[in-house]
């Protein structure tokens, strides 16, 4: 069981655009319709240069990265997962295997 905090759960999610699809559709709603009562909710996107799905939820922070490819932001999401200090982090990608390694924790 995840431990609530006074700010809630803290959930941050990571993905690489809001453009067209259906994962980004899916985030999209996430953020739009989450419980922020029980959620507090950081919305990290690679690029958002061009997005077609907008987060119009106050209560979602969102960080815009502005970088062209999920490899060149991983040193910026550390930042976050390290500042955010989040409970769950939910990450789109379509290739996860070296983005989890760049984040496991040294035994």
């Amino acid at each position: 069981m995840i431990a609530q905090n006074k700010t809630g759960i803290k959930l941050l999610i990571i993905t690489p655009t809001l453009e067209c699809g259906g994962s980004e559709k899916f985030v999209s709603m996430v953020c739009e319709h989450i419980n922020t009562h029980i959620f507090s909710v950081c919305l990290v996107v690679v690029n958002n240069a061009d997005p077609f799905y907008r987060i119009t939820n106050p209560s979602v922070k969102m960080i815009d990265l502005k970088k062209n490819r999920v490899l060149f932001s991983l040193p910026a999401i550390k930042k976050v997962v390290n500042n955010f200090k989040p409970d769950i982090i939910f990450f789109h990608c379509q290739s996860p295997e070296p983005i989890s390694g760049y984040f496991q924790k040294s035994v």
